[in-house]
């Protein structure tokens, strides 16, 4: 499987594409779940004067 690692917190330019193996079954009491998209980082609220 394909994933995206990040080797130290900077830039996107630490970004990876790097091949690892399929995590296995998932054991008792664990689900799996397929994640197509997910946001880089959550906004930070805005504060009102």
């Amino acid at each position: 499987m394909k994933v995206v690692t990040l080797k130290s917190p900077s830039g996107l330019d630490k970004l990876q594409l790097v091949e690892r193996e399929a995590p296995g079954e998932p054991g008792p009491g664990e689900d799996r779940v397929r994640l197509h998209a997910s946001p880089r980082a959550t906004p930070t609220p805005r504060r009102r004067p």
